[in-house]
C-alpha cells in the first residue's frame, strides 16, 4: 500500500503516472477536478491491494 503512494510522489522525478495528473490539478487555476481525477484512483487501488493482500495473509495462515 506505502509503495502505491510513493509511486504517486515519483512524478517528482520524471516517472509520471497519476501522481503526474495530480500535479497538473495542483498547478491549475480550477484544478480540483484533476486532482480528484489523479487521486481517486490512486486511493482505490491503494484500498484495493490492502484487501486482497490481508485476505492472501489470512488465507496463508497456518493456525486458521
Amino acid at each position: 500500500m506505502l509503495a502505491i503512494g510513493i509511486t504517486a510522489i515519483g512524478t517528482f522525478v520524471g516517472a509520471g503516472g497519476l501522481g503526474d495528473i495530480i500535479i497538473r490539478g495542483t498547478n491549475a487555476t480550477n484544478g480540483s477536478a484533476i486532482i480528484l481525477a489523479g487521486a481517486l484512483p490512486t486511493a482505490l487501488m491503494a484500498i484495493i491491494v490492502d484487501l486482497v493482500l490481508a485476505w492472501v495473509e489470512k488465507k496463508a495462515d497456518p493456525t486458521t
